[in-house]
């Protein structure tokens, strides 16, 4: 920076007192067709002051315009070329000084600025830089597909450049670019600060919409699409891009640029590289006379989707479109509107009428073909291929389905596009994942059944409201947690526990071309995406709920708390004791019982996934150090492992979904699954379903759920055979180990994996009340126990590095062992986990609810 302009003595010329009008130097981005700011009045003593005070992009303005008047002020020339200096622009500075009267430029002030000019970079963007930066830009925009957003101005380039000769372009030390014509000394086309401008721009919807059906109430939305008129400077391009970067889950929002003159978006594309955001398909370019009739086009086009958002147009836009993009997307808005009403009455009397009874008749209909609507996302690549693979199951078991998903990366489905599928496809059922019909609004009719089929636990699901608007035309499948029924309000009649699905279809045990085989093949593998380690993912939870504090407290205290729970998943009950942990730190920092909901949120939202991720993260260390010391090759692949502080060197990036992840599957030795929840996981069934080798962490909790099972059956099946005191003189009630054979399978396992078993099964006579209370003459619900499903645990299952290590070896080793295991894990899982089967489930569940006219909306109803 130059140093504070020492005054020259000014002549007596320059005395008297100008008086400027002049409106302010920097206007804000604004809509079109905003009012400019009104002019202020500066003495000669404002403008001094003004320019000794540092802030030149207000000054060189006021400056120009009081030299118009008084040309001979040296003391304001003066302070004029040391504002030019101070932003770096020496050539502009330096003509003002050689303006100065002979005997200023002798002044020690003027002579120390006429230095610190000299050491100053040139400042003149070239008209041949100009040139090459704008054709690089231009090509980047011409080399994508046009129907994906690209668009051709080569053949523009050249006449703009020689108009770009006519004007000379500065840049400032700040990145700002200022224009004056050619030879001008004393006026500027241009000269405002705009890179400051857009530093301090933030988003704000410019237009009302339809609401997105796509998300829960609870959630904040994605960012909406945004319309940017104007390109020449590219500055408030690059914030927009800045404000709106691609979300963690992939979804890109949309950016359309607006131009109604060629040359002013080849003017904006000249000052600076942009070839990166221009070949990225979600900035659309609509240059040219017509570019008011393509927007509208473009957002006609888009009237399914969430189209509508902030709405940015630059001050600098010299020819603007015309009808204004404002009152474009004011219309586009109100069209929507129209069309979501119109869709609306047509799904409501397409619907009306349709009653139990009526469903009855339309599911019990011999070979009836349903229609099945499976609404998806896109931007997660698990709910993704699984609802594409319900799809396939459905249309396998003769019925017609049809996914809804975003249309591209760049879009969000809007209510619109709901109903205009409800009212096409007319469907008989509606199955969403992790999102049931109250969460959605009114976009979902009432009449027509409606399956969540729950694989995540998410906020908006443990709510009492949402419990209360389940109707008898509600199902709830899935991950159920316990929660839901107990504690807000879920009917139990309609909520049935499931594990996670695999595709028959996808993974299958067939050869592997050797060609994948040979750059997949490793002893060790794991799939997973979870590379944020425990440590930065506590961190970031506890930034996210800096809207509510005490619950970033309750964050910090769990910390610790669930560590020593998650690392040692053999002596501690998980989900039990994580829960309690949740209910002491709630009750330390607030001081009183949490209720249901903040409890709740607490233990799904923290302390069951950081518990997780810290048992995936310590089993995958445990695999590191095996195959350091073993020089086994260990292959983790999935997004962001790169980045991990001790696991990196294993990192070998993501699978496609398909092919490539079955053959993964296969090729490895053994894949590693380790987590805090249950062992029926996609993951595992894929697996074995591809022919490989699933090892799963085993924890306290997986015996726990065979043996609950377990007893309830032996109540269920059985009376007891014995009965005997505790030293506290509390009754217990017994069934003899020996005389059932899954009672002796699980002592059996006990024994083989080192522990100690029983050779009788106590109940307490609570819960042989409790469950013989319960029986029906209903089928039995789906026994949900992972430890079935993996066979031998001594075989497939470890808790230790030590037992990783040995089955590890024995896989390496024994390739007819594991192929043995491997079969045995598809073969049940053939049995009733796999696409096909759900699909099954899932239209038998909602018929039999459906035509069994005996039962009230609120009573316990049939289980699949």
């Amino acid at each position: 920076m130059p140093p504070e302009p020492h005054s020259p003595a000014r002549p007596d010329a320059a005395g008297g007192v100008a008086v400027v009008s002049l409106q302010p130097a920097v206007s804000p981005p604004h809509s079109s067709g905003s009012s400019p700011a009104p002019s202020r009045r500066f003495t000669r003593e404002d403008v001094l002051k003004l320019g000794q005070a540092n802030r030149p992009w207000e000054f060189v303005p006021v400056a120009l315009a009081a030299l118009k008047i008084a040309p001979e002020d040296a003391a304001l020339r003066f302070l004029l070329a040391a504002a030019y200096a101070r932003l770096g622009l020496g050539t502009a500075a330096r003509e003002q000084i050689e303006i100065l009267p002979e005997a200023a430029r002798t002044d020690r002030g003027v002579q120390t600025l006429a230095g610190v000019l000299g050491s100053l970079p040139p400042d003149e963007v070239t008209v041949e830089e100009r040139a090459r930066v704008c054709r690089a830009n231009v090509g980047a925009l011409a080399g994508r597909n046009p129907e994906r957003g690209g668009v051709d101005l080569r053949g523009s380039v050249e006449k703009w450049a020689r108009g770009a000769a006519g004007v000379q372009c500065f840049r400032a030390r700040d990145g700002n670019v200022v224009v004056r014509t050619w030879g001008s000394t004393g006026a500027w086309n241009r000269f405002r600060d705009d890179v400051g401008e857009a530093k301090g721009m933030t988003l704000t919807d410019g237009a009302a919409e339809p609401g997105d059906a796509g998300r829960g109430p609870a959630d904040a939305g994605p960012i909406k699409p945004c319309i940017l008129e104007g390109m020449d400077p590219p500055w408030m391009f690059r914030r927009v891009l800045e404000l709106m970067p691609p979300g963690a889950d992939r979804y890109r929002p949309r950016i359309t640029i607006v131009q109604g003159d060629v040359d002013e978006l080849l003017d904006g594309l000249a000052l600076a590289d942009l070839r990166a955001a221009l070949g990225d398909e979600r900035v659309r370019v609509l240059v040219g006379p017509d570019a008011s009739e393509r927007l509208e086009a473009d957002l006609l086009a888009r009237v399914d989707t969430q189209m509508l958002g902030p709405v940015v147009s630059l001050a600098t836009v010299r020819t603007r479109i015309f009808p204004p993009v404002n009152a474009i997307v004011q219309e586009a808005a109100a069209m929507q509107q129209r069309e979501q009403e119109r869709l609306y009455q047509e799904v409501r009397s397409v619907y009306t009428g349709r009653d139990r009874p009526w469903w009855g008749r339309r599911y019990a209909g011999d070979g009836a073909k349903l229609r099945v609507l499976i609404p998806t996302c896109r931007f997660s690549t698990y709910i993704k291929h699984s609802a594409t693979d319900l799809a396939r199951a459905m249309e396998a078991a003769g019925h017609e389905a049809r996914v809804l998903m975003e249309p591209d990366e760049h879009s969000h489905v809007a209510s619109v596009g709901y109903l205009r599928v409800l009212a096409e496809f007319k469907p008989d059922l509606i199955v969403l994942i992790n999102y049931t019909r109250a969460n959605l609004g009114p976009v979902i009719p009432p009449e027509v059944p409606f399956v969540c089929w729950v694989q995540d636990a998410m906020p908006h699901q443990f709510s009492a409201n949402v419990g209360r608007l389940q109707t008898d035309m509600d199902f709830v499948i899935g991950h159920v947690h316990p929660e839901l029924v107990k504690q807000f309000g879920y009917p139990a009649a309609r909520t049935v526990p499931m594990p996670m699905i695999a595709s028959e279809e996808k993974f299958h045990a067939g050869p592997v071309d050797p060609a994948l085989a040979a750059r997949l093949e490793c002893e060790i593998a794991m799939v997973t995406h979870h590379s944020e380690t425990p440590r930065a993912m506590h961190e970031r939870l506890v930034h996210e709920a800096r809207r509510e504090p005490a619950v970033g407290r309750i964050f910090e205290r769990l910390w610790q708390r669930v560590e020593a729970i998650a690392l040692d998943p053999m002596t501690h009950r998980g989900s039990a004791e994580l829960r309690a942990a949740a209910v002491e730190a709630s009750r330390e920092v607030l001081g009183a019982q949490p209720d249901d909901r903040i409890l709740t949120l607490i233990s799904r939202q923290y302390c069951l996934p950081m518990a997780d991720r810290m048992v995936r993260h310590q089993t995958l260390e445990w695999g590191a150090d095996v195959a350091r010391r073993r020089g086994w090759r260990l292959r983790i692949y999935g997004r962001g492992w790169d980045r991990h502080p001790s696991l990196a060197e294993f990192a070998v990036g993501e699978l496609a979904h398909g092919e490539e992840l079955r053959a993964a599957y296969q090729c490895a030795a053994v894949q590693l699954h380790a987590s805090i929840n249950w062992l029926l996981h996609q993951r595992v069934m894929e697996c074995s379903l591809s022919g490989g080798l699933p090892l799963c962490r085993l924890k306290r909790d997986d015996l726990a759920n065979w043996l609950g099972l377990l007893v309830h059956r032996l109540i269920r099946d059985g009376e007891p055979a014995a009965c005997d005191l505790n030293e506290r003189r509390d009754v217990f009630l017994g069934y003899p180990t020996a005389e059932d054979a899954e009672a002796m399978l699980y002592a059996a396992t006990l024994q083989r994996l080192g522990m100690e078993g029983s050779w009788v099964q106590w109940v307490r006579p609570e819960l042989y009340r409790q469950v013989r209370d319960q029986m029906r003459d209903e089928p039995a619900a789906v026994e949900l126990a992972g430890t079935s499903l993996l066979g031998d645990l001594a075989d497939t299952t470890f808790w230790t590095p030590v037992g990783l290590e040995k089955l590890v070896e024995r896989a390496v080793q024994w390739s007819a062992w594991r192929r043995d295991l491997s079969e045995g894990i598809a073969r049940r899982v053939r049995d009733g986990y796999t696409s096909g089967a759900f699909a099954r489930r899932v239209v038998e569940m909602v018929g039999r609810w459906m035509g069994d006219d005996r039962r009230g909306p609120d009573e316990s109803g049939p289980e699949c």
